[in-house]
Formats: structure tokens, C-alpha cells, sequence
């Protein structure tokens, strides 16, 4: 398979773990902030930690946007990553208000603590946790997650916020911290994101980098 693998690097993300669990499933990756890199990619991951207010500013210096959004148009397939998930909705509400990248009509919010007075929430919410898929999605990437639903597989996790599409058709899986269900894994056309980090979640994160760097896009 001769895909071409770019990792999006806009100075505020870990890549070299993501870099490290793409090689070890056999692919080769370049990580890159040139926008015509990403023009000439077949699958492109957008990885991501910090605040949503950074992520943004940090995309559009490097003027990356506008590649971003013509590989969602021409259904290419785009891996995204935390922070690199929310970023994908329309705006947020962390430290602020501002705008995403409106590929997915939503908002990011915050993990809400709990009203009980004995048992506060804990934010954030770092940590192992499985996922349930949402049977109102037919996303083409259903079927390449049921395996993991079906094994009962953890992911890691570590955030504050969360993504929370308008169309529920809009979210493959959903996770549950605390009696607080969130989306886990969101999609639209040949996008994949995952509020996980499935480069730091063992061989079933792995499994899962595979399964999408192998997947053809539609």
C-alpha cells in the first residue's frame, strides 16, 4: 500500500509517540506544517494537546486550514486526535469563546462536575476507558469498531472538554466517566476522530491506527 501518510505538526502536539505507533504497524509517516504536503496526502492526522484557543491560532499560522478543509471536501481520509477532534467543531467554550473548523456542526464543552454533594467529579477525566457505539451512525467506519466494543477494549484518555456534534448521526461511539456520557469518537464523510489518544492506548490503539491507515477511502 502506498499511501501518504502526513502528521500535521503545529507546535503544540506530541507527534513523535503517533510517529512511533504508525511505524510499528508498518506504515512510514511524514510529519509536516507545509500546506502542500498535505495537499499531496492520501490519509492526514491531526493530533493534538492543549487548549482549543492555541490549537487555532497555531493552525492558522502555519496556514493549514484551507488544506485541511479541501482534503474533508475531497474525502480523503483525516485521522483526528483529541484537542485535534474538538478543533474539528464549530466553536468552543473553553477559556472563551471560539471559533473551530465547522467540519462537523457542534460545540466543545466542558466535562460538567458533579451536582451530588458527597461524590464530586473529578476534571479531568485521565484514564483507561472502553467505548459503546452509537447504533444510529452507518458511518463506513462502524464496522472496523465493533471489533473493539465486542473485546471490550480500553482507550486512554486525558481532557477537560469534550465534542458534542448537533447530529447525533454524527457520533460513532460514546464513553461514560462518572454517569456523565460523552462522545468518544466522532465522524463525517472519510473523517475518523477519537477524543482518545490511540497512539498511547497499547494494541488496541494500535489495532485501531491500523485499521484506518488500511481502510480505502470511500
Amino acid at each position: 500500500m502506498n499511501n501518504r501518510i502526513s502528521i500535521i505538526n503545529y507546535g503544540i502536539n506530541n507527534i513523535n509517540s503517533l510517529k512511533m505507533a504508525i511505524d510499528s504497524v508498518g506504515f512510514e509517516a511524514l510529519i509536516t506544517s507545509d500546506y502542500k504536503e498535505i495537499d499531496n496526502s492520501d490519509k492526514i492526522i491531526l493530533p493534538g494537546v492543549g487548549s482549543f484557543e492555541n490549537g487555532m491560532k497555531n493552525l492558522k499560522k502555519i496556514s493549514i486550514i484551507d488544506s485541511l478543509k479541501k482534503a474533508y471536501l475531497a474525502n480523503k481520509g483525516i485521522l483526528a486526535i483529541c484537542l485535534g477532534m474538538q478543533m474539528l467543531l464549530s466553536h468552543s467554550s473553553e477559556f472563551g469563546n471560539f471559533n473551530g473548523l465547522n467540519l462537523i456542526d457542534g460545540s466543545v464543552k466542558k466535562i460538567p462536575g458533579s451536582e451530588n454533594k458527597i461524590k464530586k467529579r473529578k476534571i479531568p477525566h485521565v484514564g483507561w476507558n472502553t467505548i459503546y457505539l452509537n447504533q444510529s451512525c452507518k458511518s463506513t467506519y462502524n464496522k472496523m469498531l465493533e471489533e473493539h466494543q465486542k473485546n471490550n477494549d480500553y482507550f486512554y484518555f486525558t481532557h477537560s472538554y469534550y465534542a458534542l456534534p448537533k447530529n447525533q448521526n454524527n457520533i460513532i461511539s460514546y464513553s461514560n466517566y462518572d454517569d456523565f456520557n460523552f462522545p468518544s469518537i466522532i465522524t463525517s464523510k472519510n473523517l475518523l476522530a477519537c477524543q482518545f489518544h490511540p497512539e498511547k492506548s497499547g494494541v488496541a490503539g494500535l489495532n485501531l491506527i491500523k485499521k484506518f491507515l488500511e481502510k480505502k477511502d470511500d
